[in-house]
C-alpha cells in the first residue's frame, strides 16, 4: 500500500484489523488554559486537534499491523507504507531536528475576521521544537527572518504572515500583527469573561476532546456570509450565521455539540436537527449490517457477469466481519440540556469507543466504489492496450486503482476565503 494506489485484497485483508486503531483518552491533553493561552480576545472560529491522542498509539498499531495479516501481499503493503513514513520522519530528525509523530502535542487555529485588516488568524501548535528550528527552515527553504522582540521571526510565503517560536516553546503561525503581539515581552494572554467566547471554548476543552470546532461569528463574519449565500443555499447561510455560539467536539468515546441560536425559531430547529442525528446514529447501526446483507443477497443473480461482483462475493464473509467490527448495537448513552430562555440546547453521546456512538460502516461504500472504478479501469487497459505496453507479470500485479493525491495551495486557499467573506 502507498499514498497513490492499494490493491483491493490487500485494504480488504487491512479493514479485518480496523479495531487495532482508534483513539485514547490523551491524560496528559493540555489544559484549557494552555490552549486558549494565544487566542485573540474573542475569536469568531476555533479549530483543536489534539494529535497526541492519536497520532502514536495508531502508528504503533500499523507497525505492529503486518504481524497480524495473514495475506503476504497486505504485509508488504503495509510495510511499503511504514517504509515511506520512516523516510519522512528521518528527512524531519535529519533536518529540522524533531520527530512529527512523537513530538507534536496539539494544534489549535483562531480566526478573526476584521474589516480593515482582513481575515486575521493565528495557529498555536505545542510539541518539542529545537531552538533552531526556524532557522532550519528559512535555510532550505530560502526564506527571510526578521527580528521582532528579540526574538527571530520567519516571513511567510506570499506575505501570509509570520513564524515564530514563543518563549514557551509554542510554534506561533498567522498574521503578522497577531504573532508579532505574543512575541512583545509585555503580552499577556487575554482575559476570558463569563459568558464570552473564550469562556465557553475553554468550557468545550475541560471535556479533553481530541477535535473540536467552535464557531461565533462576529458581525463582519456574519455580514461577508449573507452577502454572499443567497437563494438555494439558505441553509448553509442559515448554518454559519444563525447561531451565536456552536461547538462540535469529538472525544475518544463519543461526540458533543452545543447551539446557541439567535432566536427562539432556530432554537426549536436545532433542537430538531439534534433529535434527528441521535435517530440517525442509532439506526446506522443497523441499517449499514442491514444494507450491506441484502446488497449480498442482490449480488448473487450477477454472479459471473463482472470482475467486481465475483470478487465481493468471494470475500463475504470478510466484509461482512468489517461491517460488524465497525457498527455498534446503538445502545449509546445521552445527555440532554436545554436552555430555551437561551435559545441553547447541547447534547453529549457516549459509550465506551466513538465507533459506538458514529459508526463507521460507511467504508463499505467506499471500498466498493474505490474497486468499481479501479476495475473499470483495468478492464479499460486489457481492451485498450498502449500500442508500446508488454504484458509482463510486473504489469499485472500493479494496484488495482489509484487515487489521486491532493495538493493544498495555501496561499490560494487563503486569497479566496479572504475574497469570498471580507471584501
Amino acid at each position: 500500500m502507498s499514498f497513490t494506489g492499494i490493491g483491493f485484497l490487500e485494504l480488504l485483508a487491512i479493514l479485518t484489523q480496523l479495531g487495532s486503531f482508534g483513539v485514547d483518552a490523551n491524560p496528559k491533553a493540555a489544559p484549557a488554559a494552555e490552549i486558549m493561552k494565544y487566542a485573540p480576545a474573542q475569536p469568531d472560529y476555533i479549530v483543536y486537534a489534539d494529535l497526541q491522542a492519536v497520532l502514536p498509539n495508531n502508528y504503533k498499531a500499523l507497525v505492529g499491523l503486518p504481524g497480524k495479516l495473514k495475506s503476504p501481499a497486505a504485509q508488504a503493503s503495509v510495510r511499503k507504507l511504514i517504509k515511506q513514513i520512516e523516510q519522512t520522519r528521518g528527512f524531519a530528525k535529519g533536518l529540522l531536528g524533531m520527530d512529527p509523530i512523537t513530538d507534536l502535542k496539539s494544534v489549535a487555529v483562531f480566526v478573526k475576521p476584521d474589516r480593515k485588516r482582513g481575515l486575521q488568524f493565528i495557529a498555536a501548535i505545542r510539541g518539542k521544537f529545537p531552538t533552531t528550528l526556524l532557522r532550519k527552515v528559512a535555510s532550505l527553504t530560502q526564506g527571510s527572518t526578521v527580528n521582532v522582540g528579540g526574538s527571530m521571526a520567519l516571513n511567510l510565503p506570499g506575505g501570509m504572515g509570520l513564524a515564530a517560536l514563543a518563549k514557551d516553546g509554542t510554534l506561533l503561525v498567522g498574521s503578522s500583527a497577531l504573532v508579532k503581539a505574543r512575541l512583545n515581552p509585555k503580552w499577556k494572554a487575554a482575559k476570558r469573561p463569563r459568558g464570552s467566547t473564550g469562556a465557553k471554548a475553554a468550557r468545550v476543552f475541560r471535556g479533553k476532546p481530541f477535535f473540536s470546532l467552535i464557531s461565533s461569528p462576529s458581525a463582519v463574519a456574519k455580514r461577508g456570509v449573507q452577502r454572499r449565500v443567497r437563494g438555494a443555499g439558505a441553509f448553509v447561510r442559515d448554518l454559519l450565521t444563525g447561531h451565536k455560539f456552536a461547538q462540535l467536539s469529538l472525544a475518544h468515546n463519543g461526540i458533543s455539540w452545543t447551539w446557541a441560536d439567535v432566536g427562539p425559531a432556530g432554537y426549536k430547529r436545532a433542537v430538531l436537527a439534534s433529535e434527528g442525528a441521535l435517530q440517525v446514529f442509532r439506526a446506522m447501526h443497523f441499517a449499514a449490517r442491514g444494507v450491506v446483507k441484502f446488497g449480498f443477497a442482490a449480488l448473487g443473480s450477477y454472479a459471473g457477469k463482472h470482475k467486481l461482483v465475483d470478487l465481493l462475493l468471494k470475500h463475504q464473509k470478510q466484509l461482512l466481519k468489517v461491517v460488524t467490527q465497525v457498527t455498534g448495537n446503538g445502545r449509546f448513552k445521552v445527555r440532554w440540556r436545554k436552555d430555551p430562555r437561551n435559545h441553547t440546547v447541547s447534547v453529549r453521546a457516549w459509550a465506551k469507543e466513538l465507533t459506538q456512538v458514529i459508526p463507521l460502516a460507511a467504508v463499505i461504500p467506499g471500498i466498493a466504489a474505490a474497486a468499481y472504478l479501479g476495475v473499470s479501469k483495468s478492464e479499460s487497459r486489457s481492451h485498450h492496450p498502449h500500442p508500446r505496453a508488454k504484458t509482463t507479470s510486473s504489469s499485472m500485479a500493479k494496484p488495482m486503482f489509484r487515487a489521486p493525491v491532493p495538493r493544498l495551495d495555501v496561499r490560494r486557499t487563503y486569497r479566496k476565503v479572504k475574497k469570498t467573506y471580507l471584501n
